[in-house]
């Protein structure tokens, strides 16, 4: 059963604020739940936020993976100019599958968990 670890779902959500809140306020609470820091100072490590691992909970007929196809590239761009005729495999998560996501919030004495629904 694919798993995607905890820390990539933190990171996924922590550059997707990033990008979405630009409020000045914004970065403190971001501060706050990725980064584990509140008034500048870091919060004691059982009052910071715990992101889980995320699990397929429903699944397109059986189907989890899919293969994908992907272009090397070096840093100058393309290995080989006519390397859009090459292609490497790799697996994705299959279109229409549900994944569950999930994090205890810290709040020191009060604590709250969610869980989150996700389509692909």
């Amino acid at each position: 059963m694919p798993v995607i670890y905890g820390s990539s779902v933190k990171g996924v959500l922590r550059n997707y604020f990033l990008d979405e809140y630009k409020e000045a306020d914004a970065h403190i609470v971001l501060a706050d739940i990725f980064d584990g820091i509140r008034n500048g100072k870091p919060k004691p490590i059982y009052e910071r936020d715990v992101f889980f691992d995320a699990v397929v909970i429903e699944d397109n007929d059986g189907k989890l993976l899919e293969t994908d196809a992907i272009t090397p590239h070096s840093e100058n761009g393309l290995k080989n100019p006519r390397s859009y005729l090459i292609s490497e495999n790799s697996a994705r998560l299959s279109c229409g599958i549900q994944i569950q996501a999930g994090r205890l919030c810290n709040h020191g004495q009060e604590k709250s968990w969610n869980y989150s629904k996700i389509s692909s």
